[in-house]
């Protein structure tokens, strides 16, 4: 499992900050179309994966997107295809 590198480096700048955890702003795609044919979204491990960690860690987490509202789910995410 891959963690997305942006989620990697704010959690390890969390951890030399504090020894006690503290709260994470995770920030989502509001893109749902590559083209009026592809559909596109948050994949869906790529942010079920660091999410679940940072809750098991005692984090609160945030999840934020740019126009707010509801992010997109990729439909490719929930069909088994690889992230990579």
């Amino acid at each position: 499992m891959k963690m997305p590198i942006l989620v990697t480096i704010f959690l390890a700048a969390q951890m030399a900050w504090t020894e006690s955890p503290g709260s994470i702003l995770m920030v989502v795609t509001s893109h749902d179309r590559i083209d009026e044919e592809t559909r596109t979204g948050l994949w869906l491990e790529e942010f079920a994966v660091p999410y679940a960690l940072f809750r098991e860690a005692g984090y609160a987490v945030t999840v934020a997107s740019p126009l707010g509202g509801k992010a997109p789910i990729d439909p490719r995410s929930h069909e088994g295809h690889s992230a990579g």
